[in-house]
């Protein structure tokens, strides 16, 4: 339902919300260059409160809109809005003999009069059970208190050897093989394969993301490359981002991407001008290890394969007392942007500091060069010292000497007659300051003792003692605790869905008193989820019906449990697309049943 305004305070509307979309416009453009850089409250409601244009459009389609049957096409809803200011409505017909899962959620931006649009594009993963036409009927959603409207859209399912059946476009994160430490940059590459009509041309601000990394996009690493894959030949584009885990264990990454694509006419994709699919690649987990112990002098973090490290000086000759810039480059292929230079020490003969400044080091390619200011003291001098350097191969499990050899270099005297010999500095270092007369002396000794009796005669001395011992076994009680957890993870994610379920029964409990038939189905279909999701990687809320029959039994697939299994997602199903109320009599009769299954799952979490 819209409502009239009257023409001064549609000006006003149009004044303000044409400020906000300057503000935004300006904005989007520098947050484009920052990806990975979160929002405050204040600035996502203002881009919010932008991106809820006057004329908002929404749009959907099937990615693609024919599929071999028990594949996966994406379905896309498309909004000129940002995606907090889009509410989707509860009750969307979905097509019996459809299976839909919910995706992510992209935002991206076109330009438009001079301005930018905010795009929010969800998706959904539809897999159709039987041949046939599968429509998703007009409805609509709310953006801003409008209702927008989506047109309908139809997905063809034919069998899979049907020359009508399509490829959707997919994306995935390609790991390379080996161990993996902390520090080391991992080259991962995010990989979109084409659809098969050579659409593809183009990833549009690819990222991964994932909790323990730091991720940097290589520029100019975007390519076309040709894969077999079943037998035939694909096209695929990827693009390299460098993957630098901070904590150990096994972590997760994903990636997004929108996608440039050749329009390919189809009615049923989304037809809204200068449309990007948004891509999603599955998670995918990498174990990282902690650096083992036995590092070699001069080790800063430097992890990958490297082959030397050769000072290239630009001059040969300085004067005594002078400062002496000394690059270093290293060859190899590793985590060159993390790069930190050696520590030098200092001795009667030079002075030694690595080189401060945005000059200190540079990267190009597999090459970096880095800065050393060497100060000799001592006229005469042929050579620089050698400087203590190693790194870590990761390929070969083992740390690597890579110290930079010495160089041939002539000392000349200084000019202004500064020369000072070895044994002089020594002698002057050597040599104490002595006071020029007792005056200098304290007046008074300092004492901060309030008892002449020594700390370990004290009574207090052993509680002291025993104090700092329990508190180092405490620690070390828990420092063990930890290691055994990060070593069983599995007891961390049973122990959590044994806590879940116990919240669910008391959900279930409340809706059996209630009598609330639809609230119980739904507690039920969640139990039956945490329940399953403990033995494996997943999360709760992505199990469908089948990965819950998937962690009976064989005997119990087969029997009363896997029928009634199949009867509560349906019912549940029906709550979610239907707003149909379940037959309470038909669920208050298999409540039993459903809680002795649960019973006998909640045993195996033990």
């Amino acid at each position: 339902m819209t409502r009239r305004k009257t023409p001064g305070a549609i000006g006003k509307m149009n004044s303000k919300r044409l400020a906000l979309s300057l503000v935004a416009s300006l904005w989007l453009s520098a947050a484009l260059a920052q990806t990975n850089t979160p929002l405050d409250s204040a600035m996502a409601e203002l881009l919010q409160q932008a991106a809820v244009e006057t004329n908002v459009v929404a749009d959907a389609g099937f990615d693609p809109s024919a599929i071999a049957v028990g594949e996966t096409a994406i379905y896309r809803i498309v909004v000129t809005a940002e995606p907090a200011a889009v509410k989707l409505p509860d009750n969307i017909l979905i097509p019996s003999g459809l299976q839909v899962a919910k995706g992510g959620v992209g935002i991206s931006a076109v330009a438009k009069d001079q301005s930018a649009q905010y795009r929010a594009t969800l998706n959904f993963r539809v897999t159709p059970e039987a041949e046939g036409s599968f429509t998703i009927p007009q409805y609509f959603v709310n953006v801003g208190g409008k209702e927008i409207t989506v047109p309908a859209r139809t997905l063809t399912a034919v069998s899979p050897n049907s020359p009508e059946a399509k490829r959707p476009s997919r994306l995935a994160v390609e790991v390379p093989p080996g161990d993996f430490y902390i520090g080391q940059a991992i080259p991962l590459q995010i990989v979109a394969v084409d659809p098969g009509d050579h659409s593809l041309f183009g990833l549009v601000e690819p990222k991964a993301s994932g909790d323990g990394f730091i991720f940097d996009r290589v520029k100019g690493s975007q390519r076309h490359e040709l894969r077999e894959e079943n037998g035939r030949s694909v096209s695929v584009l990827m693009e390299q981002i460098n993957a630098t885990p901070v904590q150990e264990g096994t972590l997760t990454i994903s990636a997004t991407t929108f996608a440039e694509r050749r329009v390919a006419g189809d009615t049923q994709d989304v037809q809204l001008p200068g449309y990007r699919p948004f891509l999603e690649a599955p998670p995918v987990d990498i174990v990282i290890k902690h650096l083992p112990g036995g590092a070699l002098p001069g080790f800063t973090g430097l992890i990958g394969k490297f082959s030397s490290a050769k000072p290239s000086p630009r001059v040969r000759e300085v004067q005594a007392g002078d400062p002496f810039d000394l690059p270093v480059v290293i060859e190899g292929e590793g985590n060159l942007g993390r790069l930190l230079p050696p520590a030098v020490g200092n001795s009667p003969a030079w002075r030694a500091a690595p080189a401060a400044g945005d000059s200190a080091l540079s990267v190009k390619g597999t090459k970096a060069e880095f800065h050393f200011t060497l100060i000799p003291q001592i006229p005469g001098l042929t050579a620089t010292p050698a400087i203590p350097f190693s790194y870590f191969d990761p390929q070969e499990d083992r740390y690597v000497d890579l110290t930079i050899p010495s160089i041939t270099i002539l000392v000349l005297p200084p000019t202004d007659g500064r020369a000072k010999t070895e044994a002089t500095n020594s002698a002057a270092a050597a040599t104490p300051a002595l006071p020029e007369r007792l005056g200098k002396m304290a007046p008074r000794p300092v004492h901060f003792s309030t008892a002449l009796v020594p700390l370990q005669h004290r009574p207090s001395f052993w509680l002291w003692q025993l104090f700092i011992a329990g508190a180092l076994a405490g620690w070390y009680g828990w420092q063990r605790r930890q290691n055994f957890l990060a070593a069983h993870p599995e007891i961390i994610k049973m122990a959590a869905a044994r806590r879940d379920l116990r919240q669910l029964d008391r959900r279930r409990r409340r809706a059996l008193g209630n009598r609330d038939a639809a609230e119980f189905v739904r507690a039920t279909v969640a139990s039956l989820r945490v329940a399953s999701a403990a033995g494996s990687r997943a999360k709760p809320e992505a199990l469908v019906c089948d990965d819950v029959l998937g962690a009976l039994s064989p005997a119990d697939r087969k029997t009363t449990n896997g029928n009634l299994v199949r009867k509560f997602f349906r019912q549940a199903d029906k709550l979610s697309y239907q707003a149909k109320s379940p037959e309470a009599d038909e669920i208050w009769r298999h409540q039993p049943e459903i809680e002795a299954l649960l019973s006998e799952m909640r045993r195996r979490l033990c």
